[in-house]
Parts: structure tokens; C-alpha cells; sequence
């Protein structure tokens, strides 16, 4: 088992570049000078139905984040969540960009995490 971390909210289904059911949305460059704002995070055909986007600590997602990214998120609703897969249901991807995924149908537990627990200190 593996515990991976996403913030999105719950209600929308809206994560930080995309909703639930794969559309981009980029909701992260909605927020004011939000610090991942600029990641490159453009549709990738080989995560289409039903992978979604992660860290695999809560160090590398403090690095997406800065404090006024975390007010600005939890205002529209959105959580930091601890996601525990088994080992065949994650991986990282390379192309075009590094990052951590997951198949959400082998979701074995969600936790929502309060924010206080990234460290954000620059």
C-alpha cells in the first residue's frame, strides 16, 4: 500500500488543472499568483479515464503551495487529502512532465488532511 497526496475538492471534482471527468479546467491559474500556476500540466492522452494527478509526499506538495495558495484553495472549497493505492494502482510519469499518479477506482481509503500539516515556510 502506498499513501499519495491530491488536493481537489470534493463537491466540484475540480483538482488543481482538471475535473473529475478529465477536462482541463486550470483552476489553479485562477488563484492569485499561485506558486504551480506555470507547471506544465496539458493533456496527456495516456491519463485519460480515470488516473488522477498526486504527490507522493506531503514535502513535494508543500512545494505546489504557499500559504496564500492554501487560503485561496480551502475558500473554494478545496481539501488536501492522504490517498492510500496498492502498489499496482500508481505510478510516475515522465512525459511530458514528471508526476505522481493514481487510478482512482483502486482507491483503497481517502483522508482529508488539515492544511496545517505542510510545512510552507519559505
Amino acid at each position: 500500500m502506498t499513501t499519495l497526496f491530491r488536493v481537489e475538492n470534493p463537491t466540484s471534482g475540480i483538482g488543481l488543472w482538471y475535473r473529475d471527468d478529465g477536462v482541463q479546467v486550470d483552476f489553479i491559474r485562477d488563484l492569485d499568483n499561485a506558486r504551480c500556476r506555470d507547471l506544465p500540466m496539458g493533456h496527456d492522452a495516456s491519463l485519460v479515464g480515470g488516473w488522477r494527478s498526486s504527490t507522493d509526499s506531503l514535502e513535494q506538495m508543500a512545494t505546489w503551495l504557499s500559504e496564500s495558495d492554501v487560503a485561496q484553495l480551502a475558500s473554494h472549497g478545496h481539501n488536501l487529502w492522504a490517498i492510500d493505492v496498492p502498489e499496482h494502482g500508481w505510478r510516475t510519469t515522465t512525459e511530458p512532465y514528471v508526476h505522481t499518479v493514481f487510478r482512482d477506482e483502486l482507491v483503497v481509503a481517502r483522508r482529508k488532511l488539515p492544511w496545517t500539516v505542510l510545512d510552507l515556510t519559505p
